[in-house]
């Protein structure tokens, strides 16, 4: 199930005031009920929060906060910009050291299991564009920022994704481990995740990152020195109020943007690295039979890889032998229309035999989305001829298309 906590399908044009100290930060919840990562909360001021399957808490100090100890931070030009927990002390110069608010610009649902939040960096110039994206099944979810340079002048500088652990279960401390695959880190129950316990692992996807593992004060005292991190795991074998995460630095020349990406994997298993495909749900045909006749409503087999298109169908099959009635007639249906809609929005209407749609994945979210065919037939008889009789009257036929992953 997923929830969204203070927002509208409009928010992507509002602006959000900058809450205050101690003010709640509104969020988007990527969650799903079936886990297992049930909250994927997202701050509009680009914190974060999460929680697994079966653990009674989120996976990020403070545990009970919608809005953890997690998120995405940006140094420019000696500046250090950040989400509200910046300041636990509400002063502005708490365990980051002086830092300056993100102005919020916006967020809003991104499809089905994704989220688009944007925030300005004040008197930079710079922006930031952060998609969050969740899909059912899996272990993680991916964050994918971009920056971009809107003045006239090029901007060197850091961009942070980090976090304070909470290792679940009541655990508020823990240990550190890095590689698996090459150039993550995260922290661990057990040291250097041997044996295999529960993690919590930022993975990169774009190349270039360095990382850091410490105590959480540690890493953030490091992100408060405006520097990229150094590739440490200053506690892999140290119990600890641990932290970790990852850095880029690089230079934004005037108008230009650039794309940092990561996976945050929440592991009970220690399970590490990108996080496995999710098999989609077998697609099984919809039918009905009406009087004699099945209505049969089929979608396309496996997953769709967008931008491409696949085919509806709705198809009708008579008995041969059907008994007539005490009048001598056969009775049967006809279809007369098929509305074809996806995730509850109309999408084609087809009145000629063969009843069928052809559509666009294009801009579709991974995952499954529903199918639906609202399909009107007319009650006929026959005797030798066939005749129309009665009102039309409508049978809704269900299915399911996979967008991969």
């Amino acid at each position: 199930m997923r929830r969204i906590a203070g927002l509208t399908a409009g928010l992507a044009a509002l602006l959000i005031a900058a809450p205050s100290a101690g003010a709640a930060v509104p969020y988007t919840d990527l969650g799903d009920a079936a886990g297992p990562l049930t909250r994927v909360a997202v701050g509009a001021d680009l914190s974060c929060q999460a929680m697994h399957h079966g653990d009674p808490g989120g996976e990020f100090a403070p545990t009970g906060a919608p809005n953890g100890d997690c998120g995405t931070l940006v140094a420019v030009a000696g500046q250090l910009y950040g989400p509200h927990f910046a300041a636990h002390d509400g002063t502005g110069t708490g365990a980051l050291g002086s830092f300056t608010a993100y102005e919020l610009r916006g967020q809003s649902p991104d499809g089905a299991d994704a989220v688009a939040t944007a925030v300005d960096l004040p008197s930079t110039g710079v922006q930031v564009a952060q998609r969050d994206s969740y899909l059912p099944g899996q272990d993680a979810w991916r964050t994918d920022v971009t920056l971009t340079n809107t003045s006239g002048a090029p901007k060197s500088v850091v961009l942070y994704r980090a976090g304070d652990c909470f290792l679940g279960a009541g655990a508020g401390t823990g240990y550190g481990f890095a590689g698996s695959p090459d150039g993550s880190v995260g922290c661990s129950a057990q040291p250097n995740n041997a044996p295999l316990d529960r993690v919590q692992q930022w993975v990169p996807i774009t190349p270039g990152a360095t990382w850091l593992q410490a105590s959480a004060p540690g890493v953030w005292a490091a992100i408060a020195a405006h520097t990229p991190f150094a590739g440490e795991c200053r506690e892999c074998m140290n119990e600890t109020d641990a932290g970790a995460g990852l850095s880029w630095a690089f230079t934004l020349a005037p108008g230009a943007a650039e794309t940092r990406s990561h996976w945050t994997v929440l592991s009970p298993t220690g399970r590490t690295g990108p996080p496995l495909p999710v098999d989609p749900p077998p697609v099984a045909p919809a039918a009905t039979t009406v009087q004699g006749t099945t209505i049969k409503f089929t979608g396309p087999a496996g997953c769709v890889t967008a931008p491409a298109r696949y085919k509806l169908r709705v198809t009708s099959v008579r008995k041969k032998r059907i008994s007539r009635d005490r009048f001598g007639y056969v009775r049967r249906v006809r279809i007369l229309k098929v509305e074809f809609l996806v995730d509850a929005k109309r999408r084609a209407t087809d009145k000629r035999a063969a009843f069928k749609a052809l559509l666009p994945s294009t801009g579709a979210a991974p995952g499954a989305h529903a199918l639906t065919a609202k399909v009107t037939l007319q009650p006929l008889r026959e005797r030798g001829r066939q005749r129309l009789v009665g009102k039309p009257f409508r049978r809704t036929l269900n299915s399911t298309v996979n967008v991969c992953g």
